[in-house]
C-alpha cells in the first residue's frame, strides 16, 4: 500500500512517516513550506536521509498569504480571533494533501494528528474519537473533511499517548532537528505581507454613562448583542445600553452577573450528518480550556450556521470564549462535528 505523508519535521509528523515505513508500507513524505529558504530545502533533504523516505518540498507561501488575507480581514470585521494554524491546516495544507495524494497514486494519506479514527463497516462510517493521544487542537484542524476524506486518512500517532511518543521522537530524530521545524503560529499570524490593503469597517467608540471612553470595537460584536470584555482587563464584562449610529458609539454598562445563555455558530460542519429529519441535537459542546463537553441544544437556522443553547448559562468571567475561536460538540468520545463562534449571548 502507497501512503503519502505530510511531513512538517516536527516530531508527530516524522514518527507517523517511521512508524508507517516500519509497517512496510510504502512511504512518500510531502512537505508544505511556509518560508522557501534555503535553509529548509537542506533541513529536508537531512529528513530524507534520517528517515529513508523521499520527501517533496512544495512552497505554499503565496497561496497561504492569499487566502490568510482574506481571513484575516473577515476576522477584524467580526472581531474574531484569526487562528494562523487553523486557516493553514484546512484551507491550505489539507486540499493539496488531498490533490497530490491523487496526482501520485497513492493509496492513502497520512498525518501527524493526534486523533483517533475508527472504522464502522456496519455503518459504513470512519469515526473521528478522542483516543489516547488525541488532543483538541489536532481535531478542529480536521474540521471540514468528509466522510471519502476520513476514509482515506491513516493517524497512527492518535492512539499514543504524549508520553510514549515523545520518547519514540527521540529515538527517530535528535530534538534539534524536530526543533529546527517548529512554527511559531503567533509570529506567522503577525507576518507584514498578510496586512490587508484598503479595509473597509465600521468602528464603534465604546463609552459608559458618564462618557468614559473605554476602547473601539467593530460594529458587528453589537449588531449581534454580544457582550463586550475590556482589552486591557477582561474581568470587566460589559453589555450594550444605547446606539449612536450617526456618531459611531456605543453606550455599555458594566455587568458584574453577566452570563452566556447560547452562542452562534458559523462554519459548521458534521463528520457524521445527524437525521436530516432532526431539527434539533443534543450534545456536549468542547472548547479550549473546558475541562468536560457543556450540554446544549445544537439547532440549525441558516446554512452553515447554528446556534448552541446551554442547558445551564455560563458565567462570562468563568469561561474563555472569543469570537472566531473553533469548537465541537462530541457524544460519548466521538467527535460529531465542529464549528467557528460566531458571536456569544
Amino acid at each position: 500500500m502507497k501512503i503519502l505523508v505530510a511531513i512538517s519535521g516536527g516530531p508527530k509528523s516524522i514518527v507517523t512517516a517511521w512508524l508507517l515505513k516500519k509497517q512496510g508500507f510504502q512511504v512518500r513524505g510531502i512537505h508544505f513550506d511556509l518560508s522557501s529558504s534555503e535553509k529548509q530545502a537542506e533541513r529536508i533533504h537531512e529528513l530524507e536521509r534520517k528517515l529513508g523516505v523521499q520527501i517533496q518540498s512544495v512552497s505554499v507561501r503565496e497561496a497561504w498569504l492569499r487566502i490568510a488575507r482574506s481571513e484575516l480581514e473577515t476576522s477584524e470585521v467580526q472581531a474574531a480571533q484569526f487562528l494562523p494554524k487553523t486557516v493553514f491546516h484546512t484551507k491550505v495544507l489539507l486540499p493539496r494533501l488531498l490533490e497530490a495524494a491523487d496526482s501520485y497514486k497513492t493509496d492513502r494519506i497520512a498525518g501527524g494528528y493526534a486523533v483517533t479514527l475508527q472504522e464502522d463497516p456496519s455503518a459504513g462510517l470512519t469515526r473521528v474519537v478522542q483516543g489516547a493521544g488525541s488532543d483538541l487542537e489536532a481535531v478542529l484542524l480536521l474540521v471540514g473533511l468528509g466522510q471519502i476524506e476520513l476514509s482515506k486518512m491513516m493517524l497512527p500517532v492518535g492512539s499514543i499517548p504524549s508520553s510514549m511518543l515523545e520518547k519514540l521522537a527521540l529515538e527517530v530524530a535528535p530534538a534539534e532537528i524536530t526543533r529546527e521545524f517548529d512554527v511559531d503560529w503567533k509570529l506567522v499570524g503577525q507576518d507584514p505581507d498578510l496586512v490587508p490593503s484598503g479595509r473597509s469597517r465600521i468602528r464603534y467608540k465604546v463609552m459608559t454613562e458618564t462618557r468614559e471612553v473605554l476602547g473601539e470595537s467593530p460594529a458587528h460584536l453589537f449588531e449581534n448583542g454580544g457582550l463586550w470584555k475590556h482589552p486591557l482587563h477582561p474581568e470587566r464584562i460589559y453589555r450594550v445600553k444605547t446606539f449612536f449610529r450617526s456618531e459611531s458609539v456605543v453606550e455599555v454598562v458594566e455587568d458584574f452577573d453577566a452570563v452566556y445563555r447560547e452562542v452562534h455558530l458559523d462554519e459548521a460542519y458534521w463528520f457524521v450528518k445527524p437525521d436530516p429529519g432532526m431539527r434539533e441535537v443534543r450534545t456536549g459542546l468542547l472548547f479550549q480550556g473546558a475541562e468536560r463537553p457543556l450540554p446544549v441544544r445544537l439547532v440549525q437556522y441558516e446554512g452553515n450556521r447554528m446556534k448552541a443553547v446551554f442547558d445551564e448559562p455560563l458565567k462570562v468571567a468563568d469561561v474563555s470564549l472569543e469570537n472566531g475561536q473553533r469548537v465541537v460538540w462530541l457524544e460519548n468520545q466521538e467527535i460529531l462535528g465542529g464549528a467557528r463562534i460566531l458571536v456569544m449571548k
